[in-house]
């Protein structure tokens, strides 16, 4: 579960926290969106607190690393 931060200074490390940048030459990560669930290789499910982000299954935790 991903949550969506106002600072790109919050969203550090692999820990759920994500900031959204304008330019893909600002970002550390490029993420795809697709048509299907069956086509992606993570489901991201956006939270309301930043509290709640966490990765539900820990195993895939180092595609976004």
């Amino acid at each position: 579960m991903g949550f969506k931060c106002k600072s790109k200074y919050d969203a550090v490390g692999n820990s759920g926290l994500w900031f959204f940048v304008k330019s893909k030459y600002d970002a550390d990560k490029k993420i795809y969106f697709v048509d299907s669930k069956y086509q992606a290789d993570i489901i991201i499910f956006m939270v309301k607190s930043k509290y709640d982000a966490e990765w539900r299954k820990k195993s895939k935790k180092y595609i976004m690393m």
